[in-house]
């Protein structure tokens, strides 16, 4: 069975590698101009039967390096169809002019962004072709960041679900699990090693469930991008009493293994994997609102491809996730030099516990604000009556000398918290919008038509798309965007400045979002003056960075 996995992966991830290093550009001719008379250059796309090229200048064409003796003059396309697109073959063509730098070498660079009909496009790509007619060494091209292989992608998304490990959404929920190891850590190896592959599993499997999801509600026509299901009131109402319960445990107030079932109580008692599996699910939930370096990028690549791209992206992302405490299941010598098992134990429990609260009121200001401040006593009283009703279980139904007791009052407190999770959400009117976004002094709203007015007139933008519930954006608003020299930098250049909430969800913020390549917030886009293209800014950022963008960008 694994070897049967092993090479239908290695198959799939085979085929992928074939078609997206397929060569879409060739260079036909480069005839140097001579004399009075101009060059000529001549490139032909051979663009693939299921996919078409749009007529827009900006993603379709050609361009010449700067090193080059010579310059391009007014591009030429060959015929497009009835509906304006490009099929099938296509040539390019410029005159060759002199001006350019002596002696230099010429390359020309072919770029090409390919759609499907229903919509879907690729991430825009450049070829760079040499004069002779010989396209460069794979090696050597100096390609767009969307236009390398799968396995740069999958690497990508490795790499930034382990750097989800270290980002404030991930850090209670691991912290558990590092507690856990250090209880775990007199077991014998195979029970160590099996609890590491069941929590893996367990993050994998749920990154693969999300991945899913994505997929159907992709083909159903939904904007759906990383964290969309933070929009949604009902998951985070759920997750938030998810969050309460979990952390109620942590300071003993009720227990799972006595109310479970004698199933599961024995696998829990005994064993534990049952804890593992479900601590790999919730590292996923609490996950999702961050973001992380590397990760916008797979992600906005894995959004434009097919279904089996995306799912492979989010495997990647649950084992780049995993990776760390799954890795440390199978390294004895780092087991044994985790702290010894004490009273320390208890009271870092409980402090965890407390970080779980902090970050169930957290989602619960985010709720607010996508619901309104009417609701907020509703919601308030509900969580009350959540804490409530734990109190019972774990008084009455954990502590009760009969299990006729016991049972009964698990029953009644699990249905009473059914009925609370589904009378309060459906006591949430559709029409209420919420409050509306706050926006700093010196930013504006975002729109396309307030983009569009201060590009035209020749000043530099900045956007800005982020979410209540992303904590790598708050993060970067209270350490970078909160100074008052970066307020000072934006001024002196004149920059205009735009800020998207996507807290509820936004189909045009959405569509702009994908046009930069991203699955998600937070997004930074710096438009210099005339220049048709942005230049983006990581999604973790530091004052230096966005201070370094903006001199380098904006200094002429």
């Amino acid at each position: 069975m694994r070897k049967t996995a092993a090479a239908f992966l290695l198959l799939v991830l085979t085929a992928s590698l074939s078609g997206l290093y397929a060569q879409v550009s060739s260079l036909e001719a480069f005839v140097p101009p001579e004399n009075d008379n101009p060059g000529i250059v001549t490139v032909r796309f051979l663009i693939p039967p299921e996919y078409y090229q749009s007529p827009d200048p900006d993603f379709f064409g050609i361009s010449i390096n700067e090193d080059s003796p010579y310059v391009l003059g007014p591009t030429v396309y060959s015929d497009a169809d009835e509906d304006g697109k490009y099929r099938g073959e296509v040539t390019v063509s410029a005159n060759l002019l002199p001006g350019g730098k002596e002696g230099g070498p010429s390359k020309i660079s072919a770029f090409y962004q390919l759609c499907r009909d229903d919509g879907v496009c690729l991430m825009p790509e450049t070829e760079e072709l040499l004069p002779d007619g010989e396209t460069a060494a794979l090696e050597s091209l100096k390609r767009s960041p969307g236009a390398g292989s799968l396995t740069f992608y999958l690497l990508l998304a490795l790499l930034g679900g382990l750097l989800l490990n270290v980002m404030p959404c991930v850090l209670p929920v691991l912290s558990i699990k590092a507690l856990n190891l250090v209880k775990q850590s007199r077991d014998d190896g195979n029970s160590i090693r099996r609890h590491a592959l069941v929590f893996g599993a367990g993050v994998a499997g749920s990154l693969l469930a999300l991945g899913t999801a994505v997929v159907i509600l992709k083909n159903a026509g939904e904007a759906v991008g990383w964290g969309f299901q933070f929009q949604n009131p009902y998951y985070l109402f759920s997750l938030i009493l998810v969050l309460i319960v979990f952390a109620l445990s942590l300071f003993d107030m009720w227990t799972l293994n006595v109310t479970a079932g004698s199933r599961v109580t024995g696998l829990v008692s005994r064993k534990g994997y049952l804890g593992s599996l479900a601590g790999g699910i919730f590292t996923v939930l609490l996950a999702t609102p961050c973001t992380a370096p590397f990760l916008g990028t797979a992600l906005g690549f894995a959004f434009s491809q097919s279904s089996l791209i995306i799912l492979l992206i989010f495997l990647f992302i649950g084992i780049g996730l995993a990776l760390p405490f799954t890795l440390l299941g199978f390294i004895p010598a780092l087991i044994r030099r985790l702290p010894k098992p004490g009273p320390w134990m208890n009271t870092f429990k409980e402090a965890m516990g407390l970080l779980l609260i902090a970050t169930a009121a957290w989602l619960t200001s985010v709720l607010i604000t996508q619901l309104g401040p009417s609701k907020t006593l509703t919601l308030l009283l509900s969580l009350t009556a959540t804490v409530a009703l734990i109190w019972i279980w774990g008084r009455f139904g954990q502590k009760a000398k009969t299990r006729i007791v016991r049972r009964t009052t698990a029953l009644t407190v699990a249905g009473l918290l059914i009925l609370l999770a589904v009378t309060v959400p459906a006591g949430w009117k559709e029409t209420e919008s919420g409050e509306s976004a706050v926006v700093k002094e010196g930013w504006v709203t975002f729109s396309p038509e307030a983009v569009e007015a201060a590009r035209s007139e020749g000043r530099p933008v900045f956007i800005q798309f982020t979410a209540d519930w992303c904590l790598t954006c708050k993060t970067n608003e209270a350490t970078v965007f909160s100074r008052a020299y970066i307020d000072e930098l934006f001024e002196q250049f004149d920059v205009a400045r735009f800020y998207g909430d996507y807290t509820k969800g936004d189909k045009i913020i959405h569509q702009w979002i994908e046009n930069f390549g991203k699955a998600g917030v937070p997004v930074y886009a710096l438009y210099p003056p005339g220049k048709p293209t942005p230049v983006l800014l990581p999604e973790l950022l530091t004052p230096a960075i966005l201070e370094n963008t903006l001199i380098n960008q904006l200094s002429w």
